[in-house]
């Protein structure tokens, strides 16, 4: 997103990012019949970059194919299949749509790691790696107040053991 900033005088909104990562894959795959990228991507942000106030988060997810998807949540990865079905599951089940509150953000979040967390495997004991579980992926939360963060390991202990 910081690359184009020189040509604009501003980074890339996240639709404009999304679509020339799509772009370049797609051209790729197609004319030359390799794919640049190599695993599926995400790319977050703000539609217009923050220009309007209030401005929703937006999701992509951006596929070696070319293609492109806005979403709400996302999994990219080994066992991404597997996580975006529990995750979709998950969600339905709550029988609502969710907003952009703090309490919704929580508990979506709180969605997220228990879905991760089966994923994985649900057994907290270190595996081979010896890295627990929840210390084998990575948690993004984007809060339209405070913006983007990792959850650290520690964090999505503590959401762990508050859910038992």
């Amino acid at each position: 997103a910081v690359a184009p900033r020189g040509r604009l005088g501003h980074e890339a909104p996240a639709p404009v990012l999304a679509l020339r990562l799509a772009d370049r894959a797609q051209v790729s795959t197609q004319a030359a019949a390799v794919r640049p990228l190599g695993a599926a991507c995400l790319v977050l942000g703000s539609e217009n970059h923050g220009a309007v106030d209030g401005e929703r988060p937006v999701l992509f997810r951006v596929d070696p194919t070319g293609q492109f998807y806005i979403c709400k949540t996302a999994c990219v990865g080994r066992g991404s299949e597997e996580c975006a079905e529990l995750l979709r599951h998950e969600v339905d089940a709550c029988g609502r749509d969710f907003d952009d509150s703090p309490a919704e953000v929580e508990e979506l979040t709180r969605i997220c790691v228990r879905v991760l967390e089966r994923a994985a495997g649900g057994d907290r004991s270190a595996g081979k790696s010896g890295r627990t579980p929840h210390e084998r992926y990575n948690v993004g939360v984007f809060e339209t107040q405070s913006g983007f963060r990792v959850m650290g390991h520690s964090e999505i202990e503590r959401t762990l053991r508050a859910e038992s």
